[in-house]
Order: structure tokens, then sequence, then C-alpha cells
């Protein structure tokens, strides 16, 4: 509410760093910075590859490309180079169950009726020539309503496809070099005390039984896992909270 809302992603592209940047305080003057997709050469002059977004919280790159996720506008953008933008896809609203907000709001949300919430994408991931979203979702946050799904990095990326379900706001995806997905979950949701402390998780899913692995627990508000290197991944949080996990080992 009026806080800063980024940098939020860093990736080295060739010979500069490309940062998706939120926007600054509410009472500072709208810069090109904001809401922008920058680059940072090696003598720190920065240059906006585009500032066409409305929330731009998190890309990849993938030969001069740039897939950028827009959770404002429930979206996935590509970015040449030069700046020069189209949209691979816009999310419809998620549709949940009358029967699941009763807690809520139970006069609201009678028998029968449903509650549609936006699909707020958040973290995106490139494996095997497909993108992989997190889709966070909506107001009330629902416990279980989060999803992965996937679209094909080039072709039809119309229809995405369902990859996993019944995630606790999931924020941010990587793999590892087995090919198994990590899925880092925000956490669970309370109305009167927020996001609950210790409910955020890192999770490992098998690539090919599917089978889900808690691989660090008890994260409260967490935002990021990032592939350090191939044997090593970091977590972190909003609180400024680094957790350096290993295959062998976790923190």
């Amino acid at each position: 509410m009026g806080d800063p809302s980024g940098p939020y992603h860093v990736v080295r592209a060739g010979d500069v760093l490309v940062v998706a940047q939120g926007a600054t305080p509410v009472n500072s003057d709208e810069g090109s910075f904001d809401h922008a997709l920058v680059a940072l050469d090696a003598a720190g002059q920065a240059r906006v590859i585009s500032n066409d977004f409305w929330n731009p919280f998190d890309f990849v790159v993938a030969g001069g490309t740039y897939y950028v996720i827009d959770s404002a506008r429930n979206s996935v953008e590509r970015v040449q180079a030069d700046g020069r933008k189209s949209t691979l896809l816009t999310f419809r609203r998620m549709r949940e169950a009358a029967t699941a907000l009763h807690s809520l709001s139970p006069t609201e949300f009678t028998q029968g009726n449903s509650y549609e919430v936006d699909a707020v994408p958040t973290g995106i991931a490139l494996h095997d020539q497909r993108l992989h979203i997190a889709l966070f979702g909506g107001f009330p946050f629902l416990a279980g309503a989060g999803k992965i799904v996937s679209i094909p990095e080039v072709g039809d990326a119309s229809e995405p496809q369902l990859d996993v379900e019944g995630l606790n706001a999931p924020v941010s995806i990587a793999f590892d070099n087995d090919g198994d997905m990590l899925v880092l979950e925000h956490g669970t949701y309370n109305q009167k005390e927020g996001f609950l402390k210790g409910s955020g998780r890192l999770l490992k899913l098998n690539k090919t039984t599917h089978d889900r692995e808690i691989i660090l627990d008890g994260l409260t508000r967490p935002v990021s896992v990032l592939a350090w290197d191939e044997r090593r991944f970091v977590v972190s949080e909003l609180g400024g909270t680094l957790y350096f996990l290993t295959r062998e080992s976790a923190r």
C-alpha cells in the first residue's frame, strides 16, 4: 500500500544485468524505470528495454528474448532485445466453489454459487522448451487454489497445460539437474493475520511419479527460489533471510 515494489528479479544476459523493476513509493514521481525491464552495463549505465508493464514480477531469458510475467495484467509477455513486446497469453479468472468460501462470508457465498479470482501469475521457468508459470491466485488466497501451468516456448500458447494443482500461493519455480521441479509456496492466508508465519514451503515434484517432497518448510513469506549452480539453490524471504540448500543438506 504505497511501499516500493521492486526490483524483483535480476538475470545476467550476456554482458549486462537485466532487472525487473517494480514501482517507487506512491508519493514519489513516476519515472521511466518504474514498471520496467532495465539493462545495466558494466559501467552502471541503465537503459530501459521496455516499461510497458503494470507489474513485471519475474522473467526468463532465452536466445535474446525475454519472457516476462506481468502479474497485474495476468499475462505472459514476450519482449525482444529492442523492446518490441507482444502478449503470449492472458490468463482467465479462476473459479472457486462457494463451499470453499463460506468461512470468508457465509451470507455472500451461498450454496450453488461460485467465486472468481484473478490468476495472478508470479514465477516463471523455462524447461524442455516449455514455459512453466506459477498461478498464485487472488484474494482471499484460498489454501490449495494455486497451480502450475505451462505453455510451449514456440507455438500456440492459448491453452495452457495444467501441470500441478492444490498449491498454497506458489510464487517461484526452478528446476534441478534431474529435471525435477522446485516450487516455492508463499504460504496459507488468514483473514485476521494475513499470510501465516511459518506456512511457506519449498516443494520438489518428481518429474516421473509427480510425488511431492517438502525440501524446506517453516518459511515466512518466501518469494524466490534461485538455481545458484548445479548443486545449490537459494531461497529468499521478504524479511531478508536467505536459505542456501544443496542436494545433500538444507540450509
